[in-house]
């Protein structure tokens, strides 16, 4: 790996793969080098640190402190410490980013809300003394010395001598802890182990307060929806907003699994058996601390499936007001297209109940200029039928001699007469051909009988399939009806030998009647022109029991009826 730092230094950088163990870990070795790039060239900044990339203990970078400017390593102060510390965590930081993938990359940017670079890291200090040698609480003394170990490790929050003579020190700050002492080094699993769990547990923590500010802008969205109807515009931003919201959910959800799953692959903590082990296990807390780790995770675990039932309930609540927002246009458009249509469409009714609308104008218009146009190329055809190639027949000819020679203004009208006769007959065929596929997919029958047994009815309704049942009230004079639509497909082999209608039936159910029925087909067939709505549909109410078998307009059965008389 090599790269350029900036005008005034030259950093170059290298690394080496050490060991790797499969999927689980990884360990290499990088060697940073800065160059001053001045008058003088040399190397003025040299770093050579190890990683561990690994399931159990995420990432690990450590070091060895030979000398800072002109410090040896056996004579530093903790504020050159703390200064490295940043340049360690800025250079390793770097280095990783050319191990991450971009999906990792894209987890850590809305986790800490594009301020990843400069996320909080952790760090421990291994020292063999810290001059003056003192206990650990003279360190204490809210002055000097606390202030140059905050510097490393932040405020200090526990203090412990360590081992039967005390000569090893335990200092346990925000950001890090300080070890001291000539058996330091002996417990190094123990404060690997409590990095690795106080990695864990920020990382934890960052979780909630990332999950905890959805949670809030749910919230919002809530009342933003809610106030959908006062401020229709604000259905679109909730629209994107629920559209950011819902990748949010779905970022967390997959950092959380992550998470779940490195705690899996975590060994519990252990006592060291010497005794400087077992005093800085207990410094540190390490039992409760990975209980605590375990216990925030599912407390997480918890918030998340709270949210994503908040955030499933905040989806529905949104298609419910699109629904009633599209149900609203719908019921503005159709008020204001019968108010157009009662102020302007000039209804006009004739004797026989036909309704006449402006709509059916442009269909008129057409069929009477196609018809127009038709008369107009047969007289041409026959009048100038030498000019273009035809014969015109010797009848018209003899015809039209007279008038062409004689009388011009009488040819003239007759031919006029003859485009109009032309122009009626398209009209003509155009109805009967709208009437006659009218009455052949659709039959209706007013049936009038009375229902002598409601259940056997509902039973019918049952095994026939019922699709679809309106009801309706209406009330005629002192008189309550209750008007109830049911549909149904009729499936009756030897009744239909196929072609199975529709059947819809008008009940009055409070005075117990079949009011009428309707029978409707997709195509037109020879058995459907001749099919008797009356007689079929009183013959399968009758067979269900609904109806009694006694017909008031003929009383005689059916099968003794000829076959040209009236049902």
């Amino acid at each position: 790996l090599g790269g350029d730092g900036g005008s005034d230094w030259g950093v170059r950088s290298q690394s080496r793969l050490v060991d790797c163990l499969g999927s689980v870990s990884v360990n290499f070795q990088a060697n940073l080098c800065a160059m001053d790039g001045g008058e003088l060239p040399g190397v003025r900044k040299v770093e050579h640190f190890g990683v561990h990339v690994g399931v159990e203990r995420g990432v690990v970078v450590g070091a060895q402190m030979e000398s800072v400017m002109d410090r040896d390593w056996d004579d530093m102060s903790f504020e050159m410490l703390a200064r490295v510390l940043v340049d360690l965590h800025t250079n390793s930081t770097e280095l990783l980013k050319d191990v991450l993938t971009h999906e990792q990359e894209r987890l850590l940017e809305f986790l800490f809300n594009g301020q990843e670079m400069h996320r909080t890291k952790l760090a421990v200090f291994i020292m063999d003394q810290i001059e003056p040698k003192m206990e650990a609480a003279s360190y204490m003394d809210h002055d000097m010395y606390e202030a140059e170990l905050s510097r490393a490790i932040g405020d200090i929050q526990l203090w412990r001598d360590l081992g039967t003579d005390k000569t090893d020190l335990l200092f346990v700050g925000e950001y890090g802890v300080i070890v001291a002492g000539p058996n330091s080094r002996k417990a190094e699993k123990v404060y690997v182990d409590w990095l690795t769990l106080t990695a864990k547990d920020l990382f934890i923590r960052q979780l909630f307060v990332r999950l905890s500010t959805t949670a809030s802008r749910i919230e919002e969205l809530h009342e933003m929806i809610a106030s959908a109807a006062q401020d229709p515009n604000s259905i679109n931003r909730a629209r994107r907003r629920l559209r950011e919201i819902t990748g949010e959910m779905s970022l967390l959800g997959q950092m959380l699994e992550l998470c779940l799953g490195s705690l899996e692959h975590m060994s519990p903590v252990q006592r060291s058996k010497d005794q400087v082990g077992k005093d800085m296990f207990e410094g540190l807390r390490l039992s409760k601390l990975q209980e605590e780790v375990h216990r925030s995770v599912k407390d997480l675990e918890k918030m998340f499936q709270s949210s994503m039932a908040d955030l499933k309930t905040l989806q529905d609540n949104f298609n419910t007001e699109q629904r009633k927002i599209l149900q609203n246009v719908y019921t503005e458009v159709s008020n204001s297209s019968d108010q157009l249509f009662r102020s302007r469409a000039n209804l006009k009714i004739t004797h026989k109940g036909t309704v006449s609308l402006p709509s059916e104008m442009p269909i008129i218009v057409m069929t009477i200029c196609f018809s127009g146009m038709l008369g107009v190329e047969i007289l041409k055809r026959l009048h100038t039928g030498v000019t273009i190639g035809y014969v015109t027949p010797r009848w018209f000819s003899s015809g039209i001699q007279p008038f062409s020679e004689t009388s011009p203004a009488t040819l003239f009208l007759l031919q006029f007469a003859f485009i109009l006769l032309t122009c009626y007959f398209g009209m003509w065929f155009l109805g009967r051909s709208g009437r006659r596929s009218g009455e052949l997919l659709r039959k209706r029958a007013v049936i009038n009988r009375k229902i002598v047994d409601m259940k056997a009815l509902i039973r019918f309704l049952e095994d026939a399939g019922c699709v679809t049942a309106q009801t309706s009230a209406d009330k005629k004079g002192f008189k309550d009806s209750k008007i109830v639509t049911v549909s149904f497909t009729d499936k009756s082999f030897f009744r239909w030998f196929g072609d199975y209608p529709l059947v819809t039936l008008e009940l009055d159910y409070v005075h117990m009647f079949v009011n009428s029925a309707l029978l409707s087909w997709d195509y037109m067939g020879k058995r459907i022109s001749r099919a008797d709505p009356y007689a079929l549909v009183c013959d399968m109410l009758v067979e269900a029991g609904a109806i009694s078998k006694a017909d008031p307009r003929n009383p005689k059965p059916r099968w003794l009826r000829e076959p040209d008389e009236e049902y």
